[in-house]
């Protein structure tokens, strides 16, 4: 049987992703993603909602040149709940540059 994405992120408890599992695919191919996945995932995941998280290992399911081109592009998403995301991630990416947090 195949398993869903939020499945194979599950810890069990029907409530609960595995933060490890999340952040582990925060980790792309490209370095301009992880600098604005992984810090988010660190910082902002576990504060959402259940299904603001699910919706984030949703977008997580992109290609590296869709999240690209939805993080740091002018494109979002054709999933209306994945576009608001994009754009809080897009937010962010912008002020982690300004403030020179992507310079490491």
């Amino acid at each position: 049987m195949l398993q869903t994405e939020a499945e194979k992120y599950n810890t069990g408890c029907d409530t609960e992703l595995n933060i490890d599992k999340v952040r582990w695919s925060c980790r792309r191919g490209m370095l301009e993603l992880d600098h604005i996945l992984i810090p988010f995932c660190d910082e902002v995941f576990a504060s959402l909602a259940t299904d603001k998280q699910l919706n984030f290992v949703r977008l997580l399911q992109a290609t590296d040149q869709d999240l690209y081109n939805w993080l740091l592009g002018t494109d979002l998403p054709e999933q209306p709940e994945l576009q608001d995301l994009a754009m809080v991630l897009r937010y962010l990416a912008k002020k982690r540059i300004k403030e020179g947090a992507c310079a490491e």
